[in-house]
């Protein structure tokens, strides 16, 4: 404690060492947290950047009393539980969380929970220890009087952050510039600077890497912001051209009157379907789906949601546009943006969605309305109905709730069933468990219960089916099931070693064909718009009809399009069309 006790260059001695304190204590937290987003830390470039960013943070710790000296753990520790949270978020969806949806309440849910649990690892633990050791000395940092408070010192010591932050990024412009020379290049300052200071619209991640300080700062002013981007001349006619590139059509007839049941299933992934396990499928109902001619299958989508997940799922299936870059359109813009949607397109007397969460749940209020549904049916409605999901599970409890209703409804109508028991990491209390499966041998405890519930998933639907025929409404019906996403099963991230292709299937379509080549996600939205014999002229999608001769789409083309679908939902294109 001597070392705390006299003056350090006009101020106490606890004064610059609860400072620097903090200073460490950021700049530590953000070499974790890079180091666990699987980047590279240098230390002549991030390491120092860090230092530079963490000084001017941590500058108002140089203005506080001594007695409100701990007052400074306060944002320490919640900068901390961001980026453990923000660390957990980059393993499932491959960038960082964006901080508007931290102080969104439809973002919480036991779901997130209970994703986040098994995600917790060692870049958590170090955060956690790092800023626990902070607190630690900050205290001690107090135990001594500090002798008056000296407000030419602070500000001197403030000066000198400041000057320390100006000087680190004027090393950083500079090592820029060399670089940008050695490759041939030879930009002014103000270009260095410009390229330095720039955010990046897509990958949040990078940003993070570049300018923590610059992050948080882009990320706060970000909370709520959904203003109206107008478009150039250049970028409306891009959108224009790429609508028009979209419109092919494989239009068939018969299926004009018919309701159309959409279920979008959780997490299914198509190359699991037929799997066989000690001589066992996992999933009997949808093999025997698939071996029936006059069944259309796609199972190798693949799946473009961005960090929205489910969600964007959900829009890409019912509007056909793609993901907004950087942002959760669900939450965003789900309520303040006008969409071309199935409900909208198709002359259905009724349309309704079923879900078994609650409708606050990524937005869901906000998007069935958006989405052209007249009536949206959730948990309250499953416990009005006086289904226990809890004792017979989520996929029975929302199958069960969407066949007491639909017979009600007007036809033709649009029912959208939305499944959950397969959500991460697949655990469902009230799905029954199958004892072949437990007894597996060399399956891991994530892989098991994936099996466990794509199972019961896929009981349930051969129940749903079944009653369908015995309500009547099966032949009048064509049946769409989607996978909203791919998700990994083997490990707890969705990451580049497993990927998985999706599925698309269509019962009672008239279409018996199977496809083979690669297909997208956004190539459903037109393809159930053909099935159903939609005539009308205009929007068709981001995405090609699978039913075309014609269709030709790839991975560079897909890429187009979402930057399209970000302009256009941005822009809210569609307003008044």
């Amino acid at each position: 404690m001597k070392l705390l006790e006299g003056n350090f260059c006009g101020l106490p001695r606890s004064v610059p060492a609860a400072y620097i304190l903090c200073v460490a204590a950021l700049w530590g937290i953000f070499v974790v947290f890079t180091l666990g987003l699987g980047q590279e830390v240098r230390i002549q470039y991030e390491m120092m950047y860090f230092a530079g960013d963490a000084a001017l943070m941590a500058a108002p710790a140089l203005l506080l009393p001594r007695r409100w000296r701990m007052v400074m753990l306060l944002p320490v520790a919640l900068t901390a539980l961001y980026l453990m949270a923000s660390q957990a978020y980059f393993q499932y969806w491959h960038d960082t969380l964006p901080l508007d949806l931290v102080f969104r309440s439809a973002s919480w849910n036991g779901f997130v929970a209970d994703a986040a649990g098994t995600l917790f690892g060692a870049t958590q633990w170090a955060i956690m220890l790092i800023t626990a050791a902070y607190g630690v000395g900050l205290w001690l940092t107090g135990r001594k009087r500090a002798g008056v408070y000296c407000l030419r010192g602070r500000l001197l010591w403030l000066a000198g952050a400041v000057a320390f932050f100006l000087l680190i990024s004027c090393a950083g412009i500079f090592q820029m510039r060399n670089y940008m020379r050695s490759i041939g290049e030879n930009p002014a300052v103000a270009e260095v600077m410009r390229v330095k200071l720039e955010i990046s619209g897509s990958i949040k991640a990078d940003n993070f890497v570049k300018s923590p300080l610059l992050y948080f700062c882009f990320e706060i002013s970000d909370i709520g912001s959904v203003d109206i981007v107008e478009l150039t001349e250049d970028e409306t006619l891009f959108i224009e051209r790429t609508i028009g590139e979209s419109s092919t059509s494989g239009l068939i007839s018969g299926n004009e009157g018919k309701n159309l049941i959409f279920i979008i299933v959780e997490s299914l992934n198509a190359d699991v379907i037929g799997a066989r396990y000690g001589g066992w499928s996992v999933t009997p109902v949808l093999d025997s789906l698939l071996a029936d001619s006059m069944t259309f299958a796609a199972l190798n989508v693949r799946t473009q949601v961005g960090v929205g997940g489910s969600s964007d799922g959900q829009m890409i299936y019912n509007t056909g546009l793609l993901p907004v870059y950087r942002d959760v359109a669900a939450m965003t813009f789900g309520g303040n943006r006008t969409f071309p949607s199935l409900a909208g397109s198709l002359p259905a007397a009724d349309a309704c969605e079923y879900v078994a969460e609650g409708g606050s749940c990524w937005n869901h209020y906000a998007t069935s309305v958006a989405y052209g549904y007249s009536a949206l049916n959730d948990a309250d409605s499953i416990a009005a109905l006086g289904i226990d999901a809890e004792q017979v599970g989520l996929d029975r409890a929302v199958f069960e709730m969407a066949l007491r209703l639909m017979p009600s409804m007007r036809q033709p109508f649009l029912a959208e069933i939305v499944t959950l028991s397969m959500h991460y990491p697949y655990i469902d209390e009230g799905a029954p468990r199958r004892r072949w499966i437990d007894s597996l041998p060399d399956i891991a405890t994530l892989e098991r219960n994936y099996l466990q519930t794509l199972n019961y998933f896929d009981g349930e639907l051969g129940h749903f089916l079944e009653r369908l025929k015995g309500e009547g409404l099966y032949d009048n019906s064509v049946i769409v099931l989607a996978s909203d996403h791919d998700q990994a099963y083997k490990t707890n991230s969705r990451n580049a070693a497993e990927r998985h292709p999706i599925a698309f299937i269509a019962l009672n379509s008239g279409v018996g064909r199977r496809i083979e080549h690669q297909a997208y996600q956004m190539d459903v939205y037109p393809t159930i718009l053909d099935m159903m014999g939609w005539r009308g002229d205009g929007y068709r999608g981001m995405g090609r009809s699978l039913l075309a001769g014609d269709y030709c789409m790839t991975d560079s083309m897909a890429a187009e399009r979402r930057r399209a679908s970000d302009l256009i939902i941005r822009s809210d294109y569609f307003k008044g069309k």
